[in-house]
């Protein structure tokens, strides 16, 4: 009897155990505040090759390595493994770029929800997945704004109350969600409810400069350490002395400086660029990335003994299409901060979005996230005066029309607005097709900012110059 079959005959014979909420013991701690609050999720339960249990968090990672939260000792499966994670649509799991695989009853996968009794096989360790049948209650924040963060759907309520246990701690965070979550904001509220409070909030974008200067701008450098160094420079993690340090878009530090990076947070010092002395640092890092990067791990582009040191506390900052019940919330904060001078005109712009069209605006995909509505509203205020008229609405990105003209087509002369001048109306339309080709590029990438550079034919750099003026 081959290897394989003997570990899915006994995942079938763990499996065919009762599953009862005894069994499935564990009590989350729920707020009291009112069903409001709670959301319910059905457990499920993994068994074979030794492992019996139930789980109630949201995300699950699954590894030989002791920091995964369901170790599997087993030389056929790789340190981080696969990740489960629950959705609105179901349990899904992902495979890590793992070097044996990841199965559901025998297909291999990289990104798969599992169905009722699947059989998930992790490189030769097979498990039965059971959904309990019984419900849980996950805890959620009794808030609906974190030091400026909004949000009353359950996603963002889980998140506050995480955020309301982590923030006051030293712990490093990384954040991961994707690109226009709200990630920096997220930081900012981290740095506020912390004891740095009264320290400075330093953001570097790892992303945003040529790879030979992010050495000597994280670092700092002393007079002529480079040629044009023309002054000593403290560097980002100096600067922030006292407080938090940000490090956007982590995934894209230079695989070389990632050691350099690593020794400041375990020794807590760094050593100037030229300089042969290490200074002292009280840094609480917070990083972010729109990768995954359990998966650049397993790819060899993310130093392992980093991302576990960085991984302190990980947490999702949930999609726009994830949190619909916050858009509502959202809407409202951004009428009135892009009519803040005018309260009287944002109190009617709300008053005059109709039932209907707020289920329009739901239903939209807003593959940019919050970051994408708030540019839609901005542009529905200065355009058409607000978003109670729909037909007068800027089409968001994935719902414009697909139809094109034919070659040498001109639109009707009706249709272009002539009360306006040439050159402002200009600019708002190459503003808007840039704006909808690169956001429309980085959806298509998911939200990988190098692929989508190449795709549109730019350097990495010229892209995120031009994302950065719609972000």
């Amino acid at each position: 009897m081959s290897e394989q079959h003997m570990s899915e005959q006994q995942g079938e014979s763990a499996a065919a155990a009762p599953v009862t909420a005894a069994a499935c013991g564990g009590t989350l701690v729920v707020s009291d505040a009112g069903g409001r609050l709670r959301r319910q999720v059905e457990p499920y339960r993994l068994v074979g090759a030794g492992v019996d249990r139930c789980v109630t968090t949201p995300a699950l990672h699954l590894g030989s390595h002791p920091s995964n939260e369901l170790v599997l000792v087993d030389a056929s499966v790789s340190r981080l493994h696969a990740a489960i994670e629950a959705t609105p649509h179901g349990y899904l799991v992902r495979d890590l770029e793992s070097t044996n695989g990841t199965w559901i009853d025998g297909v291999r996968v990289q990104q798969a929800y599992l169905p009722p009794r699947a059989l998930l096989r992790l490189g030769q360790v097979t498990l039965r997945f059971t959904l309990t049948g019984e419900k849980t209650t996950v805890a959620g924040s009794e808030q609906e704004e974190f030091f400026g963060v909004l949000g009353r759907s359950p996603a963002m309520r889980e998140l506050f109350a995480v955020l309301g246990r982590v923030a006051p701690t030293d712990a490093t965070i990384l954040l991961e969600g994707e690109s226009g979550t709200g990630k920096e904001l997220v930081t900012a509220a981290i740095h506020r409810a912390s004891q740095r409070a009264a320290g400075p909030l330093v953001v570097f974008d790892c992303a945003a400069m040529p790879a030979p200067l992010i050495e000597s701008e994280l670092f700092g450098h002393e007079r002529g350490a480079f040629t044009g160094a023309a002054s000593r420079y403290l560097g980002q993690v100096r600067e922030a002395h006292g407080g938090t340090l940000f490090l956007d878009e982590i995934g894209e530090l230079p695989r070389e400086l990632q050691p350099k990076l690593l020794r400041v947070l375990e020794t807590r010092q760094v050593r100037p660029l030229g300089s042969t002395t290490t200074y002292p640092v009280d840094v609480r890092l917070v990083a972010a990335t729109n990768r995954d990067l359990a998966r650049e791990v397993n790819r060899g582009n993310f130093r392992e003994d980093l991302y576990y040191r960085l991984a302190v506390v990980k947490l999702k900052v949930p999609p726009l299409r994830e949190r619909s019940g916050d858009l509502r919330l959202l809407v409202g904060r951004f009428v009135e901060t892009t009519l803040a001078q005018e309260p009287a005109r944002a109190r009617e712009v709300l008053r005059g979005i109709s039932e209907e069209n707020w289920r329009k605006l739901e239903l939209l995909p807003w593959p940019g996230n919050v970051r994408e509505l708030r540019n839609f509203i901005e542009r529905t205020l200065i355009i058409s005066g607000g978003p109670a008229d729909a037909s007068a609405w800027p089409a968001p990105l994935g719902v414009a029309p697909r139809a094109e003209p034919s070659a040498g087509a001109l639109p009707a002369p009706d249709a272009v607005p002539l009360d306006r001048p040439f050159a402002e109306l200009k600019a708002q339309t190459v503003a808007a097709f840039e704006r909808a080709y690169l956001l429309g590029q980085l959806a298509q990438h998911g939200h990988n900012v190098s692929a989508a550079a190449r795709a549109a034919g730019l350097d990495r750099m010229s892209f995120k110059r031009l994302l950065s003026k719609y972000r």
